[in-house]
């Protein structure tokens, strides 16, 4: 994989290679060295926010187990049952003191210890270690802002680190007001036949100016836009009057969308020509009723399964996907070369910010990233990697 790395991502010239969309060893290679090393999303805390309150949800393939204990404490644990390997928990949220594995009765309490092991004197001769057999927790846990993500890498840089200038732009989608954000509705999952990296990018933000209008069309959501705007500027400070975020992606699969709705989601991997979308519309805490009405009415029509927007996308993923299976097909690489060389490190906003309002910097300095971490190199041996912007001024 090292060797012909240069072949697949070329970013300084904007070249990339077709088959990182499509063969099924280099997804093996992701599976290892992207999902199983980078900081992944879980989900919101306001989705576990009591003791025994649970959440099932996927860190790349691994099923994960995120679950508040009775004491209050969180934890992220692998999804399966250390005897025989089944899936323990099948739920995809609830409350629960313990879990039961529906094969051979293994429990274990909600902080991941083993508590029950059928015929223990019988079958196992009172031999049986059950503190060495509970469930296998990630390697660090850490949330930010009531976002809980987790990694199964001990040596990652810790959350804050990985994050870097992209905590600022997080807050601007999710810490706008006191109290920050609440989900709306439940959720919407769909697969698509695309790869994953067809739609995504990582640790990057689209943005437009200040004035520029970027939320739906409706008169409740405007005037509400227009009257938080003092306290928006007091809690995000003099950056926000260079820029409103619309778009965003924490590398490498949780993405938030602002324009037309309020909605964030996670792309799981599910094989090189197979993505699961989950997403949530959320809206700030301490917005009014017809204002979070307004806001889940937006984020059906336009993005969701049945959404005006994320059908034409989907559909575009797929083709882009699809034609990559033939082999004459990708010994072309893709051209991702707008806007190249007219990038600049901006210090006021923390980021690379292009100097017209399209471009494929964002993308560019995704698939480097990627490229850096496909290898397996050491975290210390990686380039930084702050945030990525391509500015609408």
């Amino acid at each position: 994989m090292n060797g012909d790395m240069h072949e697949l991502v070329d970013a300084e010239h904007g070249l990339i290679s077709r088959r990182i969309f499509i063969e099924p060893e280099i997804y093996q290679e992701e599976l290892r060295n992207i999902f199983a090393r980078c900081w992944l999303f879980l989900c919101h805390d306001s989705q576990i926010p009591l003791p025994g309150d649970f959440f099932t949800t996927y860190m790349g393939e691994d099923p994960v187990l995120v679950v508040r204990d009775n004491g209050g404490r969180v934890h992220a644990l692998l999804n399966i049952c250390r005897h025989r390997g089944n899936r323990l928990c099948r739920a995809d949220n609830g409350n629960a003191a313990s879990f039961t594995c529906a094969y051979h009765g293994w429990t274990y309490r909600n902080d991941g210890r083993l508590t029950g092991v059928p015929y223990l004197k019988e079958a196992y001769h009172n031999a049986f270690d059950r503190d060495r057999w509970g469930l296998v927790p990630v390697a660090q846990l850490d949330q930010y802002k009531g976002l809980w993500f987790a990694t199964f890498d001990p040596k990652a840089p810790p959350l804050c680190d990985y994050l870097g200038e992209m905590a600022w732009y997080l807050d601007a989608f999710f810490d706008r007001r006191e109290g920050g954000i609440e989900l709306i509705g439940g959720m919407h999952k769909w697969v698509m036949p695309c790869n994953w990296l067809s739609p995504g990018k990582g640790h990057c933000v689209i943005g437009v100016g200040p004035d520029m209008l970027a939320d739906p069309p409706a008169s409740e959501i405007l005037a509400y836009e227009d009257a938080i705007r003092p306290e928006m500027e007091a809690r995000l400070g003099p950056r926000l009057n260079r820029i409103k975020p619309i778009v965003g992606t924490v590398f490498p699969n949780f993405s938030l969308l602002r324009p037309t709705s309020r909605t964030f989601r996670v792309w799981h991997p599910r094989g090189p020509d197979k993505t699961e979308v989950w997403a949530w519309v959320y809206a700030d805490k301490q917005a009014p009723p017809e204002v979070k009405e307004a806001i889940r009415l937006a984020g059906v029509r336009v993005f969701g399964p049945s959404g005006s927007f994320e059908q034409d996308d989907m559909d575009n993923w797929q083709g882009c996907t699809q034609t990559g299976r033939g082999v004459v097909a990708r010994s072309y690489p893709l051209n991702y070369q707008m806007g190249l060389g007219h990038d600049r490190f901006d210090p006021a906003l923390g980021a690379w910010a292009s100097e017209y309002r399209y471009s494929e910097n964002n993308h560019r300095h995704f698939y480097r990233r990627w490229a850096e971490l496909i290898t397996g190199a050491p975290w210390a041996e990686l380039a930084n990697g702050g945030t990525r912007e391509d500015r609408h001024a």
